[in-house]
């Protein structure tokens, strides 16, 4: 047998009545065993369109020898049984249930990802999640789940944007107003072969940021000192001593603008490789440094990374 998260939600109808169902559905399937249910959370919309009425979120664990595509399927048969209707991002819905772990699996299918890419920052999952499976691994994160619900109640109220697409980490300044009291936009004017200063600036703008304010930044200090914004220019990947480390100030959310190596086709193969390198050295520091929520995107434009910080600050309050 084999464990699942799976988390619930509803804010059309009888929310509570839609959770419930869902589970009972669940337990009658002959390859699946609902072992623990969390309590029942009522939470703010995050991300989508306006206005929505407030969901009612939980989380289930469950036992299963369904392999993770069968048991997705499963649970989008619920969804469908209970009226589900898909036509808009993040919209209204009478269900939806997102499986979010299956034991320590990592998958990026274009049906399927898992861990679930957002579920290590969303508040409405991990407090329920927290009631039931605290010590369940996200395997990516490389911490738990109830580590990862500490993060964001112990950091402060910064997002930081760190990966290959710099066109889209500079563009950023097109997509967050500088007028807006709530949401302040730092870039990272210094080199990243200068962390100190990148970090100096850091510590600086959030000393200065109003209370209940978020600031984002187009830079991640942590990147600068294990050289992962190496310059892909150079006909080398070097890693840098970090013998000089200065204080860095944790993000609550890491948000990573990753280039699909496939767009670049015909470029010098050393290109691709460093490129390669690179990510590869991110995911390390992710999960052996950082442990904090994450989300990973891959060739987005500005706006979209717009939507998705916006979405995803909701989604931590």
């Amino acid at each position: 047998m084999t464990t699942a998260l799976v988390s619930l939600g509803s804010n059309l109808d009888d929310r509570a009545a839609a959770l419930r169902q869902s589970l009972e559905l669940l337990a009658r399937h002959e390859a699946v065993r609902v072992t623990a249910t969390s309590s029942f959370h009522e939470t703010s919309p995050a991300g989508g369109p306006a206005p929505q009425e407030k969901f009612l979120n939980a989380v289930a664990l469950l036992e299963t020898t369904l392999p993770p595509r069968e048991l997705l399927s499963i649970l989008q048969r619920v969804e469908n049984d209970l009226g589900r209707v898909r036509d808009q991002r993040w919209g209204p819905r009478t269900i939806d249930l997102d499986l979010l772990l299956y034991d320590q699996i990592e998958l990026d299918l274009p049906e399927l990802t898992l861990p679930h890419p957002r579920m290590s920052f969303r508040r409405f999952v991990l407090e329920p999640a927290a009631e039931i499976a605290a010590d369940m691994i996200h395997p990516v994160c490389g911490n738990t789940i109830g580590g990862l619900l500490r993060h964001l109640e112990q950091t402060p109220r910064y997002v930081a944007i760190a990966g290959l697409d710099f066109d889209a980490r500079n563009e950023l300044n097109s997509v967050f107003p500088t007028d807006d009291p709530l949401r302040k936009f730092v870039t990272g004017r210094s080199s990243h072969h200068d962390p100190a200063s990148q970090t100096a600036e850091l510590l600086k703008s959030l000393d200065s940021l109003e209370q209940h304010a978020w600031l984002i930044s187009n830079f991640w200090t942590e990147e600068s000192h294990c050289n992962c914004a190496a310059d892909l220019r150079l006909p080398y990947f070097a890693i840098q001593s970090r013998q000089s480390h200065c204080p860095v100030v944790k993000p609550r959310l890491l948000i990573v603008l990753d280039m699909n190596v496939n767009r670049l086709a015909g470029v010098e193969p050393s290109l691709a490789f460093m490129m390669n390198l690179y990510n590869q050295e991110l995911r390390r520091i992710v999960h052996d440094e950082y442990h904090g929520p994450f989300l990973w995107m891959k060739d987005v434009s500005s706006q979209l990374v717009g939507s998705e910080v916006l979405a995803a600050i909701a989604a931590m309050e």
